[in-house]
């Protein structure tokens, strides 16, 4: 481990990670960061094998559109096992199944988590039965309790602390990216 310490960062596609994270990862490399990417293997897998001190780590059970509970308890079970491998100073959650099963694994291991939630996702974005039992202006149950979950984690160190920091320094406009692969 480095002397900054280890971050780890989970989503359902490295494709996602190296899109809309890849600054990030480079800045926290650069700043002294070990910097762990937990996800599926697809087409953008190889390119974080080729930055030095970035370590990335298969999620062979994490399907995206599964709607299998055994499916997703084994994806919990994976992660919960790669977090107590790993042992790193925060978790950053991205996408719905990261942030549910991910943030879960998290506080069981005694790792503070981030969970992002960004857009809406197919839950909310047509006809759904969810919207219509869910208040306005709140979270579907299954999230609400694993954001609880997640308050309950422990307090962030000074490393999970220096990586907020760096990450909310970090944003770029979306042209940035568009020339990044």
């Amino acid at each position: 481990m480095t002397a900054k310490g280890r971050i780890a960062f989970v989503a359902n596609t490295s494709w996602s990670i190296y899109k809309f994270r890849l600054y990030l990862i480079e800045r926290l490399l650069h700043e002294g960061f070990a910097v762990c990417v937990l996800a599926p293997r697809d087409a953008y897998t190889g390119k974080f094998e080729q930055l030095p001190g970035l370590s990335y780590i298969e999620l062979v059970h994490f399907h995206a559109k599964s709607i299998s509970p055994v499916q997703d308890y084994r994806l919990y079970r994976e992660l919960y096992r790669h977090y107590r491998s790993i042992k790193p100073a925060i978790i950053f959650h991205y996408t719905v199944k990261a942030n549910l099963y991910g943030t879960r694994a998290a506080a069981r291991a005694g790792i503070p988590s981030v969970s992002v939630i960004t857009g809406l996702g197919y839950t909310f974005s047509g006809p759904s039965r969810v919207k219509e039992w869910t208040p306005p202006g709140s979270s579907p149950p299954p999230m609400n309790h694993s954001l609880r979950k997640n308050k309950r984690s422990p307090s962030c160190s000074s490393v999970a602390s220096s990586a907020i920091r760096v990450s909310m320094n970090s944003y770029r406009p979306p042209s940035y990216y568009k020339n990044r692969g």
